[in-house]
């Protein structure tokens, strides 16, 4: 058995295929890698893997077993920082180093207020109770902030599947995902979040998608008897699937290799968790002016003690005259301390800080809003950032004739949207739900008005050949009235293979090469314009053969991008800003 699959590492990791070996064995040629003393499962077979975990695949764990790992390895989830109590946060703000000279200026404030209390009486005390203001007012607005923005970012933490249908003492049971152990027997089917990462041991078309890790918007397809061999990164381990990406297409089962935090996921969680906080743009500039106003304090208090001591030694009275040196210079001093300024900057960052929000923005850090002011470079992922990260069918060829989106002509489209939507699996009325290729298909025929639910009443689906990677084609039988219809979809060059006739205008006519030829340069304009292509044919009988298939037609999908990512580009170069477009994609796709 031959196990070759392309695939790539993303994450910026240079791109490298697997090449195939006998006995089902992948060799990679890889340039990285995650974490050198991890234990590779992926280079074990699944019989060695269950080995490693002394577990029997039929029965899975007792539950005795399962509750004595939990205690020594803890609990499946990552590991939240937990955030600072409200007066701690408090304390930070006031701990800010402009806040701190304003409330040095208070206190100096204060002394002075006392020492003259004959002379002022209460009115001494109202440059102290305005920067006191000031100070406590710019410390409330901080840490209401950031306790509002950890609200708020508690609600987007979502990540981790809730709950994991696991095998043990031969039972198939339900269990939260948190109490998975390794060694755990997960049983994965389509539409279920994978709860850990796993080292497969059964896959039936099994797909799943890891956008989350690596970028790559299509699904990937598992292979549970591959066998890999050396060091290889994430999106080569076709045998493995990871905590926190959906299983959009199959089925499969899996051994649980890593929990917690030393699951991919939560290899980025603990490089996020582990980041330190760096200073902004405007903290870093308002600590020097700082540093700047406590410097020109310390000066001035003492150039205008010595220049009032001089004074006052000159005209013999010292010992009366001193005291009111001493108030003066500081005095002075304090003026010099600009009290305003950090409450102009707290209003103003409040301001930026209420349009972020009403954009759908947190701001964590009130200090944060400046930052964005700093930017010069701006680097965004493709897939769901500038794109939609869902497939679009956006070209279509039947009849002899290429279609644009805005040629969609339901007459001559329908036996192909027809086909396409019911040759899958996926499903859009009522919740978008399985392979996003699929959904597109569906997607396809619903704007035809031909909803899924509809044509399978019309025509039920009575038999199935799942799509695999070696055929790269699938077909489901239908009853139509009283003949059976099949629809087999695919690979353009597949269904090529297999296709004897072709249907031009409702009338079926023989494949000739000429027209062969027609296909496929239609088929290459599609490629040529980053589209993605699937054919479909149509065939009549009592079993699915995948023979003497008469051509319907192609489509052409893309992931469209979102409406407002060129207004955005077009707004950061108006800014003066260097965008920067980051993608594992083919050059001739990322340019497209």
């Amino acid at each position: 058995m031959f196990c070759a699959k392309e695939s790539s590492v993303k994450l910026g990791f240079r791109q490298h295929a697997l090449r195939p070996e006998p006995s089902g064995i992948c060799l990679a040629r890889p340039y990285r890698v995650f974490d050198e003393e991890r234990d590779m499962f992926e280079n074990k077979n699944v019989k060695e893997t269950l080995s490693s975990f002394s577990v029997d695949a039929e029965r899975g764990l007792s539950q005795e077993e399962a509750e004595l790992r939990q205690k020594r390895d803890g609990h499946n989830k990552l590991h939240e920082k937990r955030g600072d109590p409200w007066y701690k946060i408090f304390w930070d703000n006031i701990a800010d180093p402009m806040t701190l000279v304003l409330a040095i200026a208070a206190i100096i404030s204060l002394v002075l207020a006392i020492l003259n209390w004959d002379k002022e009486g209460a009115e001494g005390l109202a440059d102290v109770f305005i920067i006191f203001g000031v100070v406590l007012i710019n410390a409330l607005i901080g840490t209401i902030q950031e306790m509002k923005a950890e609200k708020a970012l508690e609600a987007l933490k979502k990540m981790s599947a809730p709950t994991a249908t696991v095998r043990r003492d031969g039972k198939i049971i339900e269990v939260p995902a948190e109490d998975l152990v390794v060694g755990d027997i997960v049983i994965l089917e389509e539409g279920r979040t994978v709860p850990a990462d796993l080292r497969l041991i059964k896959s039936f078309s099994l797909k799943t998608d890891e956008s989350s890790l690596t970028g790559e918007s299509l699904p990937v397809e598992k292979n549970a008897d591959c066998v890999l061999s050396g060091e290889s990164g994430v999106g080569d381990r076709i045998n493995e699937v990871f905590m926190s990406t959906p299983v959009v297409y199959g089925r499969g089962e899996g051994v649980v290799v890593s929990t917690g935090m030393h699951t991919e996921i939560g290899k980025i969680a603990s490089m996020l968790s582990n980041e330190g906080e760096e200073e902004t743009p405007l903290q870093k500039k308002l600590t020097g002016l700082s540093k700047f106003l406590g410097i020109l304090t310390i000066i001035i208090v003492i150039l205008m003690l010595g220049i009032k001591i001089l004074w006052t030694l000159v005209n013999n009275n010292f010992v009366s005259e001193w005291s009111n040196a001493l108030l003066d210079s500081v005095a002075l001093a304090v003026a010099a301390i600009p009290e305003g300024l950090t409450a102009v900057v707290t209003i103003v960052l409040a301001m930026g800080m209420s349009k972020m929000v009403k954009v759908n923005t947190i701001v964590r850090r009130l200090a944060s809003v400046e930052t964005l002011g700093a930017v010069s470079v701006v680097c965004s992922d493709k897939t769901g950032t500038l794109t939609q990260n869902k497939m679009t069918v956006v070209s279509a060829y039947a009849d002899e004739k290429t279609f644009t989106q805005q040629e969609f002509d339901k007459k001559e489209l329908s036996l192909l949207a027809k086909g396409m939507s019911l040759c899958s699996d996926a499903k859009v009325d009522g919740g978008v739900y399985g392979d996003p290729t699929e959904v597109a298909l569906v997607e396809f025929a619903n704007s035809f008005g031909m909803h899924k639910g509809d044509l399978e009443k019309e025509e039920p689906r009575i038999d199935e050949l799942p799509f695999d990677s070696v055929r790269k084609m699938m077909s489901t039988m239908h009853q139509e009235g009283d003949k059976k219809v099949i629809y087999t979809k695919g690979a353009m060059d597949q269904i090529l293979k297999h296709a004897t006739h072709i249907l031009i205008n409702e009338k079926v006519s023989p494949l000739t090469k000429e027209k062969r030829d027609h296909i496929e340069e239609a088929a290459k304009n599609m490629s040529n314009n980053a589209l993605r292509v699937l054919a479909l044919a149509v065939s009549y009988g009592n079993q699915i053969q995948e023979e003497n298939l008469t051509f319907v037609g192609l489509v052409g999908m893309v992931d469209p991008p979102r409406k407002e990512a060129k207004p955005a580009v077009d707004t950061l170069k108006k800014a003066g800003i260097t965008t920067i477009m980051i993608t594992g994609d083919h050059k001739d796709t990322a340019f497209a």
